[in-house]
This record gives C-alpha cells, sequence and structure tokens, in this order.
C-alpha cells in the first residue's frame, strides 16, 4: 500500500529476506546496551518513556528465520524509498498460550482472553520499531492498519500486545528503581481503541552489564473498531492512500 503525507510516499509491504539488513539495524537503533542504559532507564531522564527501546533484539538469523516461518508476517515502512519502520505479528500460537496462563488482572476480561486464546483465535502484534522520519507521526498507524487488515482475512476479529514497565535495574554501583512507562507506544494503543486488561508476571532480564526487571503489560485491541479509527485519524491528519 502506498500513501501520501508530509510531502513524502510511504510504503506498507510485507518484509522480504532482502529487507533483512535493514530490520537488523532497526533493532541497533532502539537497543537498550551497557553503553546507553544509564541514559535510557533513570526515571529522571529515562528517554525509554519517550521513544521506547528493546532489551532483547533480534539478530539477522532471527529475523530470517522469522520471514521463512509462514505462522509469522513482517511488514517494513519505507519513507520515500527508505525503510524506517517495521511491525511483527501473527496469530497467537501455544507457546505464547503458555506464556499467558500466569496472566492477572479484572477476572471477567482475564477468562475472556485466555478462553481467546486457547482457541488459538487471536492475533498477536508482537514488535513494532518505528525510527525518527518526516512521517514518524503517521507510520505506526500505518503499520497496524495494514496488520488489522491482514488479521481479518484470516477471521480474526481481535489481537494482544505487551508494553512493558520498567521497574528497576540492578548494575555494579546497585538497585535502581525506574518505574518507566513507554508512555508513547501506549497513547497509540489507547488511541487505537486499546484497552488494558492485565499483567504478566515480572520478569528479569539479565544483560552486559547490568540486570533489568520489567513487567509486560497487556492491551486488547478489537480490529474492526481499530480499522475505523486508524482510518478516521488518517483522514484528519492529511494522509491519503495513492495506491
Amino acid at each position: 500500500m502506498n500513501y501520501y503525507y508530509n510531502s513524502s510516499i510511504i510504503m506498507v509491504r510485507n518484509a522480504a529476506i532482502g529487507d533483512v539488513p535493514a530490520i537488523e539495524y532497526m533493532y541497533t537503533k532502539i537497543a537498550i546496551t551497557k553503553d546507553n542504559y544509564k541514559t535510557a532507564l533513570p526515571e529522571g531522564n529515562g528517554t525509554f518513556k519517550s521513544q521506547g527501546g528493546m532489551f532483547e533484539i533480534s539478530s539477522a538469523g532471527m529475523i530470517q528465520e522469522r520471514l521463512e516461518d509462514e505462522r509469522q508476517f513482517v511488514l517494513v515502512a519505507e519513507v520515500d524509498g527508505v525503510p524506517t519502520s517495521m511491525l511483527w505479528y501473527g496469530r497467537v500460537d501455544q507457546e505464547s498460550f503458555h506464556k499467558m496462563i500466569p496472566f492477572s488482572g479484572q477476572e471477567e476480561q482475564v477468562a475472556y482472553v485466555l478462553n481467546r486464546l486457547k482457541e488459538n483465535n487471536i492475533g498477536c502484534a508482537k514488535e513494532i520499531i518505528s525510527l525518527k522520519s518526516s512521517c514518524s507521526r503517521i507510520v505506526p498507524y500505518l503499520l497496524n492498519l495494514e496488520m488489522i487488515n491482514s488479521l481479518m482475512k484470516i477471521g480474526l476479529e481481535e489481537f494482544i500486545l505487551e508494553i512493558y514497565r520498567i521497574d528497576g535495574y540492578r548494575d555494579a554501583s546497585g538497585y535502581h528503581r525506574s518505574g518507566l512507562f513507554n508512555r508513547a507506544s501506549a497513547n497509540i494503543i489507547e488511541k487505537n481503541g486499546g484497552v488494558k486488561i492485565g499483567y504478566l508476571p515480572q520478569k528479569k532480564v539479565s544483560l552486559d552489564g547490568y540486570q533489568a526487571e520489567i513487567t509486560p503489560i497487556i492491551y486488547l485491541l478489537n480490529c474492526r473498531q481499530s480499522k475505523d479509527i486508524i482510518q478516521d485519524l488518517l483522514s484528519g491528519r492529511g494522509c491519503t492512500h495513492v495506491g
């Protein structure tokens, strides 16, 4: 799909093997590493709040395996021919279902989501990366719209996703409380009709030089509702479909 916005042409398409280097580069740009975690994570000056970040990034080999797996899908967005963003999604599989078993939140919502997961009847937006460009305000919505159209084509009416809350981290100087939340991503999800329905148990991610404590927050979205919201938003911002 091609779109016109802010004097630029945006193409949203399925990723191909030739996109592996560009996608790998996107991961390196948002990686939280031993070199930048002291800037990214502290509560007072954390860039995580505004732009997010990932602790466990995908290698070229992992990206290629994902592209070759017919159960998974990866979209790429190009701005004037340059890949700037990607979205990885799919149908929730059994591994994801068992991961959600400790899911806690409002009782009725938890029971509903777990039942849909068990029936393998729900989609999952797994990872999205959107690097800064002249079209940063619109590209995440275009990626989500394309994903939603794809999920609806295979008969799925809803999808879930996770946003991380960084509770704290430990390094050589001790434990540091953080409490950071990727507000930028949450704003997009909530504008798309997302409802926060619960949490997964806190997990610890050990990397070179520090250990982070992370609580995944679960959102549920209705495909049809989100599609209508996104289409209205795109129209309101002057983004037009050009083929």
